[in-house]
């Protein structure tokens, strides 16, 4: 069973991926936030990210409304050295929906189908595709599924949801299952893995699963994987210490200014170590500066 990094914007940066590869690891590969073209090309912090990733497996996400978006970008990965990507068709937020791209591509079938056909040309490249179950209906995937048998694609991971749903109400565990029963790609499982239990009970229900995928879960606790593995039972003070300290310098390194570090900072803190009492959280998140910051992740942390 894989074990899969999934892209969070502005937190699973390339900073975040190396240093959680060197003081936690357990995953088998790390996925960058989506990239997409902006007037034309990539954007320059989305080229950094990549050109600054140590991981051992890093697979860059694209976010693409059509066959010919995705030529484009990637023209512009290939050189860096590219050789697995995945699309991303699942990333709900309205603004991206609403341009086609994301989950918004789901409710064209059209151009999903013209955009999936076109893998075939790229012989150099692994695909994968994040999925939701649809746009505005879970019926919207059933008539997707031919397409993706029929595709060069690698795996699929699927959150079991409709935008709509973005990240709130239960999951949609029966439309899950239905599709893993028509689906003939591998298949990953992304939504709610918070804990171990979690993990158990998603692989007790479906054991033939290729991977699984956690975001919030492994920000909120780094040493998931490792706990999921069976290699340590909890998240050491000491190592959680190291990796965030770590991570501070190497943000305060790339970015402008004490504030500018400290608002990249301060959104860790909306799942990081979700047993911290409200009183130490609320005090991190009023932090001024990064020695106020400091001072109250340490006694956070006791």
């Amino acid at each position: 069973m894989k074990l899969f990094l999934a892209p969070l914007q502005g937190l699973t940066t390339a900073e975040f991926r190396n240093l959680h590869e060197k003081h936690f690891g357990g995953v088998d590969a790390y996925f960058t936030p989506f990239i997409r073209l902006e007037k034309g090309a990539l954007r320059k912090r989305d080229v950094r990210d990549i050109e600054n990733s140590t991981v051992s497996r890093l697979i860059p996400q694209v976010l693409a409304a059509n066959a010919d978006e995705l030529k484009k970008i990637l023209e512009f990965l290939m050189p860096l050295g590219c050789k697995e990507i995945d699309l991303n068709c699942g990333c709900p937020f309205p603004p991206v929906c609403s341009k086609g791209r994301g989950a918004g591509i789901l409710a064209r079938q059209d151009v999903f189908a013209e955009m999936i056909e076109s893998l075939s040309q790229y012989k150099d490249i692994s695909f994968s595709i994040k999925l939701r179950l649809g746009l505005n209906s879970a019926d919207e995937i059933k008539e997707l599924v031919p397409v993706i048998n029929s595709s060069e694609l690698k795996f699929v991971t699927l959150h079991p949801r409709i935008a709509k749903d973005q990240y709130k109400g239960a999951l949609r565990m029966d439309d899950f299952a239905n599709f893993i029963s028509e689906c003939q790609k591998p298949i990953v499982f992304n939504g709610e893995i918070r804990t171990k239990q979690d993990y158990d009970k998603i692989v007790s229900d479906f054991p033939d699963l290729y991977g699984i995928m956690i975001g919030r879960g492994l920000i909120a606790n780094p040493n998931l994987a490792n706990e999921i593995s069976g290699i340590s039972e909890s998240l050491s003070k000491e190592k959680f210490m190291a990796f965030h300290d770590e991570l501070k310098d190497a943000l305060t390194q790339r970015l402008e200014g004490e504030q500018q570090t400290l608002s990249h900072l301060l959104p860790y803190w909306e799942y990081l170590l979700p047993d911290i009492s409200a009183k130490a959280r609320k005090a991190i998140m009023k932090s001024r500066n990064l020695s106020d910051y400091t001072r109250n992740v340490r006694s956070a942390m006791g």
